[in-house]
């Protein structure tokens, strides 16, 4: 009789340990699905944290609209809940009030971020130059149909300005002539590097923000999709090291 006592005792404290053990385990594995590090844009773009690197998430799956969201606009509003109705994306507070950022840039859950301010300009006659040095660098013989903007953001936090080029001859229509987009950037010395260069799809600056906290900004650019980024669009990272601009990311 003691000796049954004994073996159910062990067999107790074997379920019991079993049980915890489990419970830790299903615990930790819920902790890590719900401190996922996300970045979001509007309802086009999800990168999730992946050690150093970011990995391109191609849906609003249940792992992204569990995460609690900070939203970076004109304000700076943190806690907040997501929810997709129509492939527009909501925020709500912990009284699902719905919250609204003038002129959203970004969302991010479990890490924060900074946003880079930056003016976006016409080119004037001063830039024709570095144009047609960068369309030759780049193989392309005839500035011809070329519209360009050029972008001024301080990426290093030195007070000065880093100046980069989007010039593209795309057009929706069927043409006769090849179609490219060039995206380079020229330094304080005038040297002139092709960031990106794209045919017949579109190439767009989508923002300047600062993923890692080391106080300078990378480069998030969009390309290979038709009037407008969707989930499945491709979406390059650049950082700016030793006035290089190198690639960090590729699509997917």
């Amino acid at each position: 009789m003691e000796n049954k006592k004994k073996i159910i005792m062990v067999l107790l404290i074997i379920i019991i340990a079993v049980a915890v053990i489990g419970f830790i385990i299903f615990s930790g594995k819920n902790k890590q699905t719900n401190s996922n590090q996300y970045l979001i844009k509007e309802n086009y773009l999800i990168w999730q944290k992946d050690g150093d690197n970011w990995k391109q998430i191609t849906s609003f799956n249940n792992n992204v609209l569990s995460q609690m969201y900070t939203i970076y606009g004109d304000e700076t509003k943190s806690n907040l809940h997501i929810q997709l109705d129509k492939d527009n994306v909501y925020f709500f507070d912990s009284k699902y009030k719905e919250e609204k950022v003038d002129n959203l840039r970004a969302a991010t859950s479990n890490f924060d971020i900074a946003l880079a301010d930056y003016e976006v300009e016409n080119i004037d006659e001063n830039d024709i130059e570095y144009l047609n040095q960068a369309l030759k660098l780049a193989g392309i013989k005839d500035n011809v149909g070329y519209t360009t903007q050029k972008y001024l953001v301080d990426i290093d936090s030195d007070g000065i300005e880093e100046t980069l080029y989007l010039t593209s001859n795309y057009v929706f229509d069927i043409v006769d002539y090849e179609m490219y987009t060039i995206l380079f950037a020229v330094d304080n010395d005038e040297n002139i590097q092709i960031i990106n260069k794209t045919k017949d799809n579109i190439l767009a600056i989508e923002d300047f923000i600062d993923l890692d906290d080391d106080g300078e900004y990378e480069l998030i650019t969009s390309q290979d999709y038709i009037n407008l980024p969707t989930l499945d669009s491709c979406y390059k990272l650049y950082k700016l090291e030793n006035g290089k601009w190198i690639n960090k990311k590729e699509c997917k």
